[in-house]
């Protein structure tokens, strides 16, 4: 019983871990897409969201943390707030 419970907890815990790893890899092509599109931007990973550095044309920094679902599917959101922002 005890063996049983250990091997639940490490196949959730390697579920976790790759969603975990699915999670970042979708947050850095995010993040490669600001940067192409002109963006400069810096991204820390942290446990449940990504916190996003801009630097604006102005020399402010602008700092965003956002979940990693919402940075994907947001992504057009925050463009255009950030846009907002640098004018």
């Amino acid at each position: 019983m005890k063996q049983q419970l250990h091997n639940k907890l490490q196949k959730q815990a390697l579920k976790d871990e790759k969603i975990r790893q699915m999670e970042v890899s979708g947050a850095e092509a995010v993040i490669q897409s600001l940067t192409e599109r002109g963006f400069s931007v810096k991204g820390e990973f942290l446990e449940n969201r990504v916190s996003l550095a801009f630097t604006l044309s102005n020399g402010k920094i602008i700092t965003l943390q956002v979940d990693y679902t919402s940075l994907t599917i947001g992504y057009e959101n925050i463009i255009k707030l950030i846009t907002q922002l640098d004018k």
